[in-house]
């Protein structure tokens, strides 16, 4: 079937420079054929559906690169404190009570808070994994899943029981869900995994051809711990020493860093997935990634769960991550506003792999709406710049994954939204 959304504001890359303030795109099934002016559109089939764009703006989906989605079940639970005691004494022991049920409801409720704020698909770390698929495969978003593993031992049959538990989940559904689901190899941290174990981790993810996903350098203690006990390693010189930055790492917010860990994020293409509203809120600090971004490295974006966050709003945290770097290097020109667009769509899609992230030809037609007929968003001098520094998660209008709705106008097309609040309310009501 061919889609086509006339009269719009196009932005068909977060650059700005393919900008048009009269626009089309036209989707043929589940890729985007054409996009430019509307006088030059080629024709339409006859029974393409048509969606008005007036007043709105037609851009790349959002890429949430690192989240926890049944974390919403705790959001506003473990407020106000420090990582490891928010850890460790709060949401580890809530942990303890989820179940398959919860984590359904919960995932659900997340990807729903997605699809609002404009968000087409995201890269998980959690368990009961299973749950967290079939909630994907029911909203439509596309999804890097795991089943995150944790193993502080050395005795070969404890990490052969986890790193099991990690193949079976990525054998089982790498390419699920019509091909919109794929996997990851998650050890969740240094702190919480032995060296050895690590390197079998990143053995397994090379050997099944997927990226490895892992929290690195979180917290300065964290990091400053991990060289006591390594050495003087880092955690990214501990990743490479055991071989696994020689496949696809996503490592998860590198607040701290160093520029050795820089050099080797480059030397190995590692993907930085900045987390910064969530690294504020836990008082982590703030990551140099002015400082990776120049030595072109492409940082994606993501919110990390809702329990410390407390939102899954990608526009939110693009501001955020935009205005963060300027404050931290007192420069104002620091992550312009087309480069934090790229960072939330461009780069989490090739992070993920999802074929989307630029609304040109031959990409997947993974795109949102926006209405810029709000009191916030007139006048429009520069759209790139009015998205990342005036528009709201409240503006979409639309969310599209492979030329499916998924959400328009107030309507969830692939989710009971009553349902679904009334049942995360009751999860959460038997959790805390």
């Amino acid at each position: 079937m061919q889609t086509v959304i006339e009269h719009v504001r196009l932005i068909g890359s977060a650059s700005g420079t393919d900008e048009r303030p009269d626009g089309v795109v036209v989707i043929q099934g589940d890729t985007i054929v054409y996009t430019g002016a509307m006088a030059s559109a080629p024709p339409y089939q006859a029974d393409a559906h048509i969606i008005d764009g007036q007043g709105r703006i037609a851009m790349p989906g959002f890429v949430n690169a690192h989240a926890h989605s049944p974390m919403v079940l705790f959001r506003s639970a473990a407020d106000d404190l420090p990582l490891h005691t928010w850890l460790n004494e709060r949401i580890w022991p809530l942990e303890s009570h989820l179940n398959e049920e919860r984590v359904y409801w919960g995932s659900l409720l997340a990807m729903a808070e997605m699809i609002r704020t404009g968000t087409v698909a995201f890269n998980d770390m959690y368990f009961f994994s299973e749950q967290i698929f079939q909630a994907t495969k029911e909203s439509g978003l596309k999804a890097l899943l795991t089943r995150c593993v944790t193993c502080n031992s050395t005795v070969p049959a404890e990490m052969e029981n986890s790193l099991a538990q990690a193949r079976a989940f990525c054998e089982r559904f790498e390419g699920g869900a019509g091909g919109r689901v794929h996997t990851t190899i998650a050890p969740h941290a240094e702190y919480t995994c032995s060296a050895p174990f690590l390197q079998k981790c990143g053995v397994l993810a090379q050997e099944l051809g997927v990226p490895m996903h892992i929290h690195v350098s979180e917290t300065q203690n964290e990091h400053e711990e991990c060289k006591q006990r390594h050495q003087g390693l880092t955690p990214l010189g501990l990743l490479e020493e055991q071989g696994c930055l020689q496949g696809k790492v996503l490592a998860a917010h590198c607040v701290y860093v160093e520029p050795s860990d820089i050099a080797l994020m480059v030397e190995h293409q590692v993907v930085p997935l900045h987390c910064p509203e969530s690294n504020l809120k836990l008082g982590s600090g703030i990551a140099p990634v002015t400082h990776m971004l120049e030595r072109g490295i492409p940082v994606a974006i993501g919110t990390d769960g809702a329990a410390s966050n407390n939102n899954l709003n990608m526009i939110e945290e693009m501001r955020f991550a935009a205005f963060l770097q300027k404050g931290a290097e007192r420069k104002a020109d620091a992550v312009p506003a087309g480069q934090a667009l790229t960072m939330a769509t461009q780069y989490g899609a090739q992070a993920l792999g999802t074929g989307g992230g630029v609304l040109q030809p031959g990409y997947k037609a993974d795109l949102i709406l926006l209405d810029v007929d709000q009191p916030h968003m007139v006048p429009m001098h520069n759209a790139s710049s009015q998205v990342v520094y005036s528009a709201q998660g409240s503006d979409v209008y639309l969310t599209m994954v492979n030329g499916r709705i998924l959400y328009q106008a107030g309507e969830y097309k692939t989710l009971d939204i009553e349902r679904i609040r009334k049942e995360a309310q009751r999860a959460a009501e038997e959790l805390v």
